[in-house]
């Protein structure tokens, strides 16, 4: 017996393509169903069997009931663009400053170095970037949360550290496929292929070393309690709860849901707390997520 959920289901595997980068032809011959029945699905024109909607959700790793009933328009469109994306990196992880907290020489170092990296990532400059600027931002906040009255700024910053160095590792294929794998894209930047080859290798042990950090059983807790330090604080406030949104967008969050729906939560309550006036989900939703 078919199953009549024909719309949802055909943005759903339009999302899911565009996500996998792959086309209808692939989808066909990895799931044996006949891809003139896959048209069908897409624009409504035929109800799909339960044997098909198995298929296709196992395909996509995924869940018959989040391709029949949830919204991945829109959550296909996060990693669609990684040049975009970094292009308002400054935007969707906030680089804070005051002027108190820029005279202590530890927020001043790891500020100036935060500052270098992110316009780098604005122009997607991966040979201009100080490798070792990664470690004095995180070294020097960390010395500069010792003072209290400028904990929560270098806090703040740390996780603006934390969030964009996450989008960066799981933008890491898109990036490599789109860009660097091409000789043209290599030569317009002045990169010659060893280059390419060490950054790849550099980035491949760089995301390696972030996920044993993230896998670490404490590290949620510690992420939580650091968040908790923003919420108390009025100003800080929507910032915690924006980042909170993204551990759920990012899949840090441990619990019984796949991957595809806390993103699709988290995408969800961001634009609640936009429309209820917090500008940092606002932004995350105007430039991540209808960029084109």
């Amino acid at each position: 017996m078919g199953i009549n959920k024909n719309n949802a289901l055909g943005m759903n595997i339009l999302a899911n393509l565009r996500l996998n980068k792959i086309n209808q032809n692939q989808l066909s011959t990895d799931t044996d169903i006949d891809k003139s029945t896959i048209s069908k699905y897409i624009n409504g024109k035929a109800t799909i069997t339960r044997d098909h909607l198995d298929k296709i959700a196992y395909y996509f790793n995924t869940t018959p009931e989040t391709l029949l009933n949830s919204n991945l328009s829109q959550i296909s469109g996060e990693l669609k663009d990684p040049q975009n994306i970094f292009k308002y990196c400054s935007m969707l992880f906030p680089l804070t400053m005051d002027y108190s907290a820029y005279e202590n020489p530890h927020f001043e170092k790891a500020f100036n170095a935060h500052k270098r990296m992110f316009e780098c990532l604005a122009k997607m400059d991966f040979v201009g970037m100080d490798e070792n600027d990664i470690d004095i931002v995180l070294d020097e906040y960390e010395l500069a949360m010792e003072n209290k009255d400028i904990e929560l700024v270098s806090l703040a910053n740390s996780l603006s550290v934390f969030f964009v160095s996450m989008l960066f590792m799981k933008c890491f294929s898109l990036i490599s496929t789109h860009h660097y794998n091409e000789l043209p894209y290599q030569a317009k930047k002045g990169l010659t292929l060893k280059e390419h080859q060490e950054i790849q290798t550099d980035l491949a042990g760089s995301e390696s070393e972030f996920h044993s950090i993230i896998d670490d059983p404490d590290f949620l807790v510690e992420m939580l309690d650091s968040l908790g330090k923003l919420k108390n604080s009025e100003y800080w406030s929507d910032l915690s709860d924006y980042y909170i949104c993204l551990l759920f967008v990012f899949g840090l969050i441990s619990n019984s849901f796949s991957d595809m729906q806390n993103k699709e939560f988290g995408i969800n309550l961001l634009s609640v707390f936009a429309t209820c006036g917090n500008q940092y989900a606002d932004n995350y939703i105007t430039k991540m997520i209808t960029t084109e």
